[in-house]
């Protein structure tokens, strides 16, 4: 998560990259070029299960495996040359999945499910599909690695299983847990590799690099994080989240305050992704709190007995219980603000940038307010702390980028809002942590016990000075008052209390 409190993004860019997974065999609809005299001889069309198509009973996560006599070229496997599609709708709404070509052999892996009704998966329950596949003298048409292509069109049908059991179990043996990754920074993304710095598409590559517990801090304070358990095989839906007492809590799920020893309220996910680079699945269960955890609170991600794979009989997930301990560090719920751009509570009307824009949770450039750029670059990697004093340049910054890691903080102390100003982006994945400072102390008369200035505000404003009169009084006189802390913009504190018996204090920093 991006932190932020009452900086004033005059033109910014937070590039955020996503993540795309290229199938081995994707290409183009045409595949090859130039007309073979050769053939590309068709062998067999089978069900994974074993029967050969067309066939009445075919699970809803199996494959449809196509051999042929020589190898093919997986540039032209598509969905245009190799067609799996709905008969209902006239074959126009095809079959969700992917192709994996292994020499001489196809694979359509249909769409793992991940809800309980099995709504989403790849196929649909008690459906009839056609497989179709052109051949020549048509152009859009799988080709062997030599250029051949089919001699002549090719259809056959199969229709999925109208009962249970509706998923075919693809992984033999019971289920385990094979890893425990966690959002290390509070962004949303699992940083399977315990590297906030990786791109997203390729935490998941090698399993062995993940450790199977955790035991460290993690996440920030203020945010929720997610916690992902990584299972071998695919999991039955509905035995995740089940609720058989309908108490609210899944039966099998559980994040608990280790302290107190109760439920942390929590949503849950499944992921089930087959990955096509490697030919396997990635599934996981993902807890993610949606109460704001304190810094140093000590979890364990529980399952319980329950959750089992789509075998028939299936076999069951074994109990499992991780731990660890959310990072104590310089965000707090009381000495920061955050901004993760998804709302425009802090926005500043002065700034020429589009602030959430289109509901991306990123900032989007203005015009003609980029600044100088006469600072250069800022650039702050993981574990370093940069000091910004607003005293400079009434606290007017131009730099070309910026650019902050994830466990990287930029500070701003001084007087003045801090303003910054870039010419190109800024991409902010660590901590902007902006506090005002607490109000300078006074004096009793003549000397003695300073009486304490007002507490800094989260919002960037100092805190009041305590009072310091020249003589006590009981009036409510202003000069017998401390001095307004940074109350001249939001975030500024409160003037000092009143002088006379009671000592006061100065003010306190506003929110």
């Amino acid at each position: 998560m991006r932190s932020l409190a009452w900086v004033r993004l005059l033109v910014a860019v937070i590039v955020m990259g996503g993540s795309v997974i290229t199938l081995t065999s994707c290409g183009s609809g045409g595949g090859g070029g130039g007309t073979s005299t050769a053939r590309l001889t068709l062998q067999s069309i089978t069900a994974e299960s074993g029967p050969e198509l067309p066939w009445d009973q075919f699970f809803l996560n199996e494959r449809v495996l196509i051999k042929f006599a020589g190898d093919v070229d997986p540039r032209t496997v598509n969905k245009d040359t190799i067609q799996i599609r709905l008969a209902s709708s006239n074959f126009t709404i095809a079959a969700q999945g992917d192709f994996v070509v292994v020499g001489n052999v196809v694979s359509f892996v249909p769409l793992l499910p991940s809800e309980s009704d099995l709504s989403d998966a790849g196929l649909s329950i008690n459906m009839d599909y056609r497989v179709f596949m052109p051949g020549f003298p048509k152009t859009n048409t799988v080709r062997s690695t030599r250029g051949d292509q089919l001699p002549s069109d090719v259809s056959v049908t199969f229709k999925t299983r109208n009962g249970p059991p509706f998923l075919l179990d693809p992984v033999a043996g019971a289920p385990r847990v094979i890893a425990v990754a966690l959002d290390l920074n509070g962004n949303g993304i699992i940083e399977a590799d315990g590297d906030a710095s990786t791109p997203e598409d390729e935490e998941f590559i090698d399993f062995d690099q993940i450790p199977i517990a955790i035991d460290s801090p993690v996440g920030l304070a203020r945010a929720p994080f997610k916690t992902a358990i990584f299972v071998n095989e695919p999991l039955l839906p509905s035995t995740v989240f089940e609720d058989f007492d309908m108490d609210g809590k899944l039966d099998h799920l559980a994040l608990i305050d280790v302290a107190s020893n109760t439920d942390i309220p929590m949503t849950v996910d499944l992921e089930q992704v087959f990955l096509p680079s490697v030919n396997g699945f990635r599934v996981a269960i993902i807890l993610t709190p949606i109460t704001t955890l304190p810094p140093g609170t000590t979890i364990q991600a529980q399952i319980f007995e329950g959750i089992t794979d789509t075998a028939n009989p299936p076999f069951e997930l074994d109990r499992f219980v991780t731990g660890f301990t959310t990072r104590t560090g310089p965000l707090t719920l009381q000495d920061a603000l955050v901004e993760d751009f998804d709302d425009r509570d802090q926005f500043d009307p002065a700034t020429s940038a589009e602030w959430d824009a289109g509901n991306s949770d990123v900032l989007v450039a203005g015009k003609g307010l980029g600044g100088s750029g006469i600072d250069g670059p800022l650039i702050i990697g993981d574990g370093e702390e940069v000091v910004l004093n607003t005293l400079e340049n009434g606290g007017f910054f131009n730099f070309t980028t910026v650019s902050i890691a994830p466990d990287g903080i930029l500070t701003a102390e001084g007087p003045n809002p801090l303003r910054i100003f870039a010419t190109d982006s800024i991409d902010i994945q660590g901590t902007i942590l902006i506090a005002g400072g607490d109000g300078n102390a006074g004096t009793r008369r003549g000397g003695g016990v300073a009486t304490k200035g007002g507490v800094g505000g989260p919002g960037g404003g100092d805190g009041g000075t305590g009072n310091d009169p020249p003589n006590i009084s009981f009036t409510d006189d202003p000069m017998q008052r401390g001095g307004a802390g940074g109350d001249g913009f939001p975030g500024g504190g409160g003037e000092g209390g009143l002088i006379g018996r009671l000592q006061a204090g100065g003010g306190g920093g506003g929110a």
